[in-house]
């Protein structure tokens, strides 16, 4: 079975009930380093189970012993093909998976597929590339080695990062509360802009702090209340 390697977009979007949903594009009409190019739309139509769901297999490294979760849906935009899956967290490979997802250290996804005949293909012998036309996507593997560079990893997050997000805070500020806590987003956000006038300042007030908060003047209450409200919720969400 012949496989594309990507060096993937992908995002994790949320992760309960022993589960971690993700986004992602998993294959792009570029030239990949085994000298294939794979049309936009070959994979069309995506082949469905009864249930509705896609009948494409989620594996890691291409290892069909180490099913790590399932897809939930295709869609092709412009040249790249689109993806969201679920991992499967009660797997000890999906749990190890996810793990390195977040870290950033395994980024990549690779599609499986069988092509139906030689009409499929498009020989350019000048060049020694294969294209692509038409091709039954079979599996879709995270993987640690893409052949395709031509897409990267967005951002991984989990449901509290979802919720941090749903309550009005930036990407960069839910990454700067989990990672390095409340009192590392206080700091930046009174520090100078770096991209605006020396005299620009990122200050804790009612016009910046998430709407979640009733914000009190004293800032040692603003601190308190945070605190609080985040040790609430790692109680019940992974962070």
């Amino acid at each position: 079975m012949p496989f594309q390697d990507l060096n993937c977009v992908f995002e994790t979007k949320d992760e309960k009930n022993d589960a971690a949903t993700f986004t992602g594009v998993a294959s792009t009409s570029d030239l990949d380093l085994q000298n294939d190019i794979i049309e936009a739309g070959a994979f069309d139509p995506i082949p469905h189970k009864a249930t509705g769901e896609p009948d494409v297999v989620m594996l890691r490294d291409h290892d069909r012993s180490n099913v790590v979760g399932g897809w939930t849906r295709f869609a092709q935009i412009g040249s790249e093909l689109h993806v969201q899956g679920t991992l499967c967290l009660a797997v000890e490979k999906a749990r190890e998976t996810y793990a390195l997802l977040k870290a950033r250290y395994l980024t990549g996804l690779s599609v499986g597929y069988m092509i139906p005949d030689r009409s499929a293909v498009k020989y350019d012998d000048r060049n020694g590339r294969r294209i692509i036309k038409r091709a039954t996507l079979k599996e879709c593997s995270i993987v640690a080695l893409p052949a395709n560079r031509n897409a990267r990893v967005l951002q991984v997050k989990s449901e509290f990062g979802d919720w941090l997000a749903r309550c009005g805070l930036s990407d960069i500020d839910i990454d700067i509360l989990v990672n390095d806590g409340l009192d590392a987003l206080i700091d930046v956000r009174r520090k100078p802009d770096r991209n605006g006038p020396p005299e620009a300042k990122h200050d804790l007030d009612d016009d910046e702090l998430p709407s979640f908060l009733n914000v009190p003047t004293d800032e040692m209450r603003v601190k308190s209340e945070m605190r609080a409200l985040l040790s609430q919720l790692k109680g019940r969400c992974h962070v």
